[in-house]
């Protein structure tokens, strides 16, 4: 099948034109459909991006006829190359590493049209009482995990290949998952650590960190154009997770969300600083806290420890740093919408995730009706 496309201009009030690429592709079921992508400022831009998603794009074999066997390994290759043109690519890494570790051994070879209740309770069991290499039992909430993918992709190959999907009939362990406990730092704390900071490239990055919200893949995405003196605008995320075997990737965001993120002036001082140190120094500016590459996980955290150690605080995740900048909003009364929209998140997460930051405010509701 040969394919062509067209553009579609479009008027938008934050950007001004934009082009959609109109094209068809063939879908999961084997019928031919428009696909669209949208919002590029430039003709060019969106024919580089046709361009990549054709590269990657496989089109789905023939509908299964209802009669011959379903192989896993079919059925899973089949299935990544649906997740190739319909998700992230770091999810497929992630669902294709979590298929190999605990999946591909109990299922290789077995026809999933002829699967009975005791294989999947089987294997069920078997995940459930798996160890690391190291001994250590797995989390209840990665197993848990492990097991909703699973059920997913078997959800697919039932519409896919209209095979009973009996997994249905299989009830979860009843095990329970450990509260997640999320460990913040006050501004007090912040202010402490930020004080034994001497190098002025991590004094900027972790205010930057802890003052706007950001995931560590989208500060690590962070290019001088994304920085208007003002504010932070989020539009891609860095990744380590690739199906090609690159280093890395800089990938949409997380939902796929753009937003923005005003900074504090003392933050856009800081910031400013180091933008210009880095002019002044003719260094590599291609990313903000990196050069012609991001700066690496490693030297991020390396810098984070030798900093708490010498502050003398509690240790914490650098994705803590995203809840204690939440937390300090909801401290301030912000309400969970305007906090979606400058963390990129959906409101039902954020109620999801923070709700249990404000217990005052269940008091405070029913102090109100007295």
């Amino acid at each position: 099948m040969s394919y062509s496309f067209s553009f579609r201009e479009r008027q938008t009030k934050k950007k001004g034109v934009v082009y959609d690429i109109i094209f068809r592709i063939v879908n999961e079921d084997g019928r031919e459909v428009q696909k669209a992508l949208c919002g590029y400022q430039t003709k060019r831009l969106a024919k580089a991006a046709y361009t990549e998603f054709m590269a990657h794009y496989i089109a789905p074999p023939k509908r299964y006829d209802g009669k011959s066997k379903v192989l896993y390994e079919f059925a899973r290759d089949n299935y990544y190359g649906y997740l190739k043109v319909s998700t992230k690519e770091s999810t497929l890494y992630t669902i294709s590493h979590v298929f190999s570790t605990h999946v591909d051994d109990f299922f290789a070879k077995k026809d999933l049209a002829t699967l009975k209740t005791d294989d999947l309770l089987t294997w069920q069991e078997q995940l459930f009482a798996k160890k690391k290499n190291n001994g250590e039992p797995y989390s209840v909430e990665r197993l848990i995990r492990v097991r909703n993918y699973f059920k997913t992709f078997l959800l697919w190959c039932q519409k896919r290949y209209k095979i009973k999907n009996i997994f249905e009939d299989v009830d979860p362990p009843k095990k329970k998952l450990q509260k997640r406990e999320y460990t913040i730092w006050t501004r007090a704390d912040f202010e402490k650590f930020s004080g034994q900071i001497t190098d002025l490239k991590y004094k900027a990055l972790f205010n930057v960190l802890f003052f706007s919200g950001l995931r560590i893949g989208e500060l690590q995405a962070l290019t001088p154009e994304c920085f208007d003196g003002q504010a932070i605008k989020v539009k891609s995320t860095y990744t380590r997770k690739t199906m090609d075997g690159s280093a890395y990737k800089i990938t949409e965001t997380k939902n796929y969300k753009l937003h923005t993120v005003p900074l504090p002036q003392h933050t856009i001082a800081i910031l400013n600083e180091w933008l210009k140190y880095k002019q002044d120094n003719n260094l590599p500016n291609k990313y903000i806290f990196g050069g012609d590459a991001p700066i690496s996980l490693n030297a991020i955290q390396n810098a984070q420890n030798k900093y708490t150690v010498l502050a003398g605080l509690p240790k914490i995740r650098l994705h803590d740093f995203r809840h204690s900048y939440v937390s300090m909003l909801i401290s301030n009364g912000t309400n969970f919408v305007v906090v979606a929209a400058l963390i990129g998140d959906t409101v039902e997460q954020v109620v999801k995730t923070y709700a249990h930051l404000t217990p005052q405010d269940l008091v405070l509701a029913v102090k109100s009706l007295d």
